[in-house]
């Protein structure tokens, strides 16, 4: 928190439109590749699992002691 006259005495700079514009396409763009990732690598996790587990025989016999 700054008073008046620090406010005043600092010569901050506003960005312009063309920056502003920049900068939030930038951040559009990076949340967009950010999801996209998220959910590639959960569709590669989910395509990973073994599916035996879908249909439910891997839970008929001991399948800890398996190999």
């Amino acid at each position: 928190m700054l008073c008046a006259v620090c406010l005043k005495g600092t010569d901050q700079k506003r960005s312009t439109k063309g920056a502003a514009w920049i900068s939030g396409t930038f951040q559009l763009l990076a949340g967009v590749i950010v999801a996209w990732l998220f959910f590639f690598w959960l569709g590669l996790a989910l395509l990973s699992i073994d599916s035996r587990f879908h249909d439910g025989t891997v839970w008929t016999g001991n399948w800890l002691e398996r190999e």
